[in-house]
């Protein structure tokens, strides 16, 4: 499933479901989707988190991490040889337009993405309250984007209650990825405002282009989008850096599926409390994720011809109804006929 399941995380997960429920008969529809719910109510990616929640459930912790691994080591591989060939790659002539065209379209799919994240609290008035304030504190203070999660769910939970050198950059590195990791709630598309102020703006290990780049590269690779850390990684340090970025990124969620969850699970039902932070943190993450997209858009879409291959990859996704795997490098090709025009 690793090394074909492209399309996001929600199209992942269906793959898990489809694969483990209904060809293997392995777990039932129901375990599966009360998994679910609890991976999604956990910090980390949702789609991987639930590789090591399965795993756990058939073979325990070790078919836990082995399940994770497998999940993780086909895109680990195809985007670590895309960071040691990257400078090489963007060398080439007329490459570098279309990694433009890959950013044009990986924001494409962001948008795409945060739409649909939002579309579940369209009617939901106290949901927009979380959702518009996300989107000011990102716009004003986008480093504090973990404080505006855990600040929407505690706010929700007291209305809902009504009571009071190269090794010098390796633990940098670990640690913005364990952070993201672990303030991440329901999709992998949350690191991206987290860790697009870290690693641009804050420590400036790389350029916002490069950052898209290493997010489209996520997009384009099979396996769950939170992959690009391994990217980050290597562009400011290596290999070692990679693997730094890559253990930070996934170790929360191997403590808080394997060690957390199964504790959970017997008591969460009866915590009415930890649903009313999920109903304040879930809408606060889409705030910040269309407030992270807004940042990146002003960046981004920077040219007339840019911003012509965004409205054309936005058509070809809504109206064609396009694969999300297709549009990234659709987005390229579109970059090379813009500029030839």
């Amino acid at each position: 499933m690793g090394a074909v399941g492209y399309g996001g995380p929600l199209a992942l997960v269906a793959l898990m479901e489809k694969e483990c429920c209904g060809r293997l008969k392995w777990i039932s529809s129901e375990v599966f989707t009360e998994l679910f719910v609890y991976c999604k109510l956990l910090p980390g990616p949702v789609a991987y988190q639930m590789s090591l929640a399965v795993g756990h459930h058939l073979r325990g912790r070790w078919g836990g991490v082995l399940a994770g691994v497998a999940l993780l080591l086909p895109a680990t591989i195809l985007i670590l040889l895309i960071s040691v060939f990257y400078a090489q790659f963007r060398a080439i002539p007329n490459v570098a337009l279309g990694l433009a065209g890959f950013r044009a379209a990986a924001l494409v799919i962001l948008v795409d993405s945060s739409w649909r994240l939002f579309k579940p609290f369209r009617s939901d008035k106290r949901a927009w309250v979380y959702i518009v304030g996300a989107i000011a504190g990102m716009w004003f203070l986008p480093r504090w984007e973990p404080l505006l999660i855990v600040g929407g769910g505690l706010i929700a939970v007291l209305l809902s209650r009504r009571v009071a050198g190269l090794r010098s950059y390796l633990w940098p590195l670990f640690w913005v990825h364990f952070k993201a990791g672990a303030m991440v709630f329901g999709t992998g598309l949350a690191i991206v405002p987290v860790l697009e102020r870290e690693v641009v703006h804050h420590y400036q290990w790389m350029s916002s282009s490069e950052f898209l780049d290493g997010l489209a590269f996520g997009q384009i690779t099979p396996g769950p989008i939170t992959i690009s850390s391994v990217f980050i990684g290597y562009r400011v340090a290596s290999y070692l850096g990679a693997f730094s970025a890559l253990f930070g990124m996934y170790l929360p969620g191997i403590g808080f599926v394997l060690f957390l969850l199964p504790a959970l699970r017997k008591t969460l039902a009866q915590k009415a409390w930890l649903q009313h932070f999920q109903s304040g943190a879930v809408p606060t993450v889409v705030g910040c994720i269309v407030g992270a997209t807004f940042l990146l858009a002003r960046t981004t879409l920077t040219e007339s011809w840019m911003i012509g291959v965004f409205i054309a990859v936005c058509g070809i996704l809504w109206g064609l109804k396009a694969p999300a795997w297709l549009v990234v490098p659709l987005g390229a090709g579109l970059a090379y006929v813009a500029r030839l025009l």
